[in-house]
C-alpha cells in the first residue's frame, strides 16, 4: 500500500507485509479517537477529519495535522511519513514497548514490529514481572508528566468549526385522506413538523426535527438558536448546558437542536452518531409498524385486519394498532380479528391515546391480555402528569406503557420513581435529544423498567431514533428476545419518504443502523422547501 497525498499538514501512512493472520491494525491519536484498518479491505472505518476531507480510497489513510501520535499494532512492518508537524510513531502490543522514533516534517522511515512478540509473550505468560512493571512505570510517568497539559492539548487538537446559522422550517402537508387516533375528533386533515438546520463555516450542516407544538419554534428562534452562533459543535457538554439553561424545560426545542448538533458532530469526526455514544451494540434494530389508524370512510372491523395482513406481507413481525374510539366490546372484536389474521407469532401492541377511564382501561386490558398483546400504551390522559397510571399499572392484566410526553430526564425520573409504567417511551425529539433519551433509558433500567422510544415523525427523527436504539442495551442478559424496537409510522408521511436520500428502509422486520457519518442520511432541501410554510 502506498501513500499518494503529499499535502501540507497531513500524515500519510502506508503498510507493507501484512501477515495473513493479522486481524486488525489499530491507529491511535491522543487517546481521543481510534481507527481500524482491516487487511484485505484496507478501508478506514473511523478517522479524524480536521480541516481536510478523508481519502477513503483503498490503500490510503489520511489524517489531519491534529494527529499527534500513531501506534501501530499487530503488523510486521509499518511505513510512515510526517508532513506539517512533529509525529510520534510507536509499536503497540498490549504493553507499550519498543522504540519510539520521532519524525519531523518531510522525514520518513519504517518501523519493524516483527511479529508483535511482546503481545504473544503477554498472552503466553512469558513477560517477566520486572519487564511488565518497567513498561507500566514508563507509561505512568509519561501520563503524570503530561496530565497538566492534556486537556489543553486535546482541546487545541479539535477541529476548529464554528456554527454560523440556525434555521427553522415549519412543514405542513394536506392529507389525501383524513386519519387519526381515538381522540382525533375530527380526524386530522393535515400533518405538521418542525425542522432545524444548523450551518457551519466548514460547509457542513446538521438537521434536527421535533413537533411543531407549544413554544418550540419561538424558543429555538428567539432564545436557543442565537446562543449557538459561534460555538463549536464538538463542544457537546458546553452546548448541552447552554441549551438547557434558559429554556424553562422545553424538551422539544432542545430535542431538535440536539439531533442537529449530533448530526454535525458525527460529520466533523467522520463517524456515525451511534459511535459518539460508545459504539453500537447491534448493527440492526428490530422494528414494529405503527399503523391501523382510524381512516375516514372506513370501519376498523374492515380496514384493521386487512392492513395487518399487508404489514405481515411487507415483513413486519410486530405491529401496533389504535383503539379507544369506540366502545370496549366493539373494539374487542376488532382486536380478536386482527390476532386471528396475523397468527400467534406476530407481536401485537395497542395504543389507547388517552381515550379511556380507569374502569374501561381495565376492561379493555383483560381483552388485550386474552389475545396476547405485548402492552397497552397510554390509555389514560397524559395530563396532568400521567395521573392515576401507577394505580392502573398495579391492576392491569398486561404491561402498561407510556411517557412519550416526558420533556426531560427529571420528568421521566419522577414517573419512574412513582412506578407509573412497565415500559417508558421517551421521544428523542420531545425529551431533549439523544443524550437525554439514553439517560432516561439508563434510569429506567435501574428500576427494572423497559425503554421503547416513541417515534412519530420524518426521516430525521427516525434516523436519530435508530442511532439511539443501536446503543441501548437489552433489558436482560439472555438471548436478545426483548431488544428495544423502532416505532415506524406507516401512515401518509411525506417527510418520511421524500426529504431524505437513502432513508431508513425495512429489511426482514428490522432496519440497518446507518454507517455514514452523522445521522447517515442526506436531507433534500428542495423537498423541505416544498412543504415549508
Amino acid at each position: 500500500m502506498k501513500s499518494t497525498d503529499e499535502a501540507n499538514n497531513m500524515l500519510n501512512l502506508s503498510f507493507d507485509s501484512l501477515p495473513v493472520r493479522v486481524p486488525t491494525i489499530r491507529l491511535w491519536s491522543r487517546g481521543v479517537l481510534s481507527w481500524d484498518l482491516r487487511p484485505f479491505e484496507f478501508a478506514v472505518r473511523r478517522v479524524d477529519v480536521g480541516t481536510e476531507a478523508v481519502d477513503r480510497q483503498r490503500g490510503t489513510l489520511r489524517m489531519s495535522a491534529g494527529v499527534r501520535g500513531v501506534r501501530i499494532g499487530t503488523c510486521q512492518r509499518a511505513r510512515f511519513k510526517a508532513t506539517g508537524r512533529e509525529v510520534n510513531v510507536s509499536p503497540y502490543c498490549g504493553i507499550f514497548r519498543g522504540s519510539t522514533p520521532t519524525l519531523r516534517n518531510g522525514q520518513s522511515g519504517v518501523v519493524d514490529v516483527a511479529k508483535c512478540r511482546e503481545e504473544t509473550s503477554m498472552l503466553d505468560g512469558k513477560l517477566s514481572r520486572r519487564e511488565a512493571m518497567q513498561s507500566l512505570a514508563t507509561v505512568s510517568a509519561s501520563f503524570l508528566m503530561s496530565k497538566d497539559t492534556m486537556g489543553e492539548e486535546i482541546q487545541s487538537s479539535l477541529p476548529d468549526v464554528k456554527i454560523t446559522a440556525v434555521k427553522t422550517f415549519r412543514l405542513r402537508h394536506q392529507l389525501k385522506r383524513p386519519f387519526g387516533v381515538s381522540v382525533s375528533v375530527p380526524l386530522d386533515r393535515q400533518r405538521t413538523a418542525l425542522l432545524v438546520k444548523i450551518e457551519t463555516d466548514a460547509g457542513l450542516v446538521g438537521w434536527g426535527e421535533t413537533a411543531d407544538i407549544g413554544g418550540a419554534l419561538g424558543a429555538i428562534k428567539g432564545q436557543l438558536g442565537p446562543r449557538l452562533i459561534g460555538k463549536n459543535p464538538i463542544a457537546h457538554r458546553s452546548n448541552w448546558r447552554s441549551l438547557w439553561g434558559p429554556n424553562f424545560g422545553d424538551g422539544r426545542a432542545v430535542g431538535a437542536l440536539d439531533i442537529a448538533l449530533n448530526d454535525l458532530r458525527g460529520q466533523i469526526l467522520n463517524v456515525p452518531v451511534a459511535e459518539l455514544w460508545g459504539g453500537r451494540l447491534r448493527a440492526h434494530v428490530p422494528v414494529y409498524a405503527s399503523a391501523m389508524n382510524y381512516l375516514e370512510g372506513e370501519q376498523p372491523e374492515t380496514i384493521f385486519p386487512r392492513e395487518a395482513v399487508m404489514l405481515c406481507e411487507q415483513g413486519f413481525r410486530a405491529m401496533k394498532m389504535r383503539i379507544g374510539r369506540y366502545d370496549v366490546r366493539r373494539e374487542a372484536a376488532v382486536i380478536a380479528s386482527v390476532r386471528d389474521v396475523v397468527g400467534p407469532e406476530i407481536k401485537l401492541m395497542a395504543d389507547g391515546n388517552a381515550a379511556y377511564t380507569m374502569g374501561t382501561a381495565l376492561k379493555m386490558g383483560r381483552y388485550l391480555s386474552e389475545y396476547d398483546f405485548e402492552y397497552f400504551e397510554e390509555p389514560l390522559p397524559q395530563s396532568p402528569q400521567y395521573a392515576g397510571y401507577e394505580q392502573l399499572r398495579r391492576r392491569l392484566a398486561l404491561p402498561l406503557a407510556g411517557g412519550e410526553a416526558v420533556d426531560s430526564r427529571g420528568a421521566a425520573k419522577r414517573l419512574i420513581d412513582r412506578g407509573a409504567f412497565d415500559i417508558i417511551q421517551p421521544d428523542v425529539s420531545l425529551c431533549g435529544g439523544i443524550g437525554e433519551l439514553l439517560f432516561i433509558a439508563e434510569l429506567a433500567r435501574l428500576s427494572g423498567v423497559r425503554c421503547l422510544p416513541h417515534c412519530w415523525g420524518g426521516a430525521i427523527l427516525i434516523a436519530a431514533t435508530v442511532h439511539a436504539l443501536a446503543v441501548m442495551p437489552d433489558p436482560h442478559w439472555g438471548l436478545p428476545t426483548d431488544s428495544p424496537m423502532l416505532e415506524l409510522d406507516r401512515s401518509e408521511n411525506p417527510w418520511r419518504d421524500e426529504i431524505a436520500i437513502e432513508p431508513i428502509h425495512l429489511d426482514g422486520g428490522r432496519v440497518r443502523v446507518p454507517e455514514k457519518p452523522g445521522l447517515g442520511i442526506h436531507v433534500v432541501e428542495e423537498a423541505v422547501s416544498r412543504y415549508a410554510v
